[in-house]
């Protein structure tokens, strides 16, 4: 299988409409959300943070729920591509959710 040598800022998601529909903020600042895929598939207890790496830059982080494997690594349950489109949108909604 030949591996692609496209960059995420050529992908597009696949997904056409997320939404929101809980949003839980911790005192740390993180969100623990579940997230309605096109109307057909609920993606339960999804992590929303940011991040500031060691050189100062901030990140905004959307993690999958994920479970620990035999080998001790953690692998995602679900996951999609969020390209900077549905990733503005999830976290407008995250907004709206948590100042509500």
């Amino acid at each position: 299988m030949k591996k692609s040598n496209a960059s995420n800022k050529d992908k597009k998601s696949i997904v056409k409409k997320v939404e929101v529909t809980r949003a839980i903020e911790f005192s740390s600042g993180d969100v623990a959300f579940d997230l309605k895929v096109d109307d057909a598939v609920t993606i339960y207890s999804m992590l929303y943070k940011e991040v500031t790496s060691k050189d100062g830059k901030e990140y905004q982080i959307i993690n999958f729920p994920q479970e620990k494997g035999k080998d001790g690594n953690y692998y995602n349950r679900v996951y999609f591509f969020i390209d900077d489109e549905l990733k503005a949108e999830i976290i407008r909604q995250l907004e709206e959710k948590v100042d509500a």
